[in-house]
């Protein structure tokens, strides 16, 4: 008689990539704006595999502003995030969450991902970016 013991950990995250990059639970990526004018548009392609149902998370860790990297100037930059051409607004938190409904049985989705830059005219001069994450949970 053999005893045999098995561990399977299963995850309810789909699996997601931007462009082109490699598929996984997790993607994340630094924002920063080449000229800094308004209006300035960066747009990515974001891919998700899941057979079903999920929910989108979008994680800004300055909550859709740009801050200066230099940590002694306070300035921020607004800029907006859109997702699919609806606007993505992080209301006091640095996560917003969408719930995202499958129309095909693909199990592929392609979402268009798009920052839109505010005004930066009253910014000092230095570098500015922001930190986005994405992460899909399937339902």
């Amino acid at each position: 008689k053999i005893n045999l013991k098995i561990k399977v950990i299963v995850s309810n995250e789909a699996q997601i990539s931007i462009g082109n990059d490699s598929f996984s639970s997790l993607s994340d990526f630094k924002v920063k704006f080449e000229s800094l004018r308004e209006g300035e548009i960066i747009s990515y392609k974001v891919f998700v595999k899941s057979a079903g149902d999920y929910n989108l998370k979008i994680y800004s860790e300055n909550m859709s502003m740009l801050a200066n990297e230099n940590q002694k100037i306070n300035t921020i930059i607004p800029y907006k995030i859109f997702l699919n051409e609806s606007e993505i607004q992080f209301l006091n938190k640095n996560v917003v969450e969408v719930a995202i409904e499958k129309t095909s049985s693909d199990e592929l989705t392609e979402h268009q991902f798009k920052l839109v830059l505010g005004n930066p005219s009253h910014a000092f001069k230095g570098a500015y970016s922001d930190k986005i994450s994405l992460r899909a949970i399937s339902n």
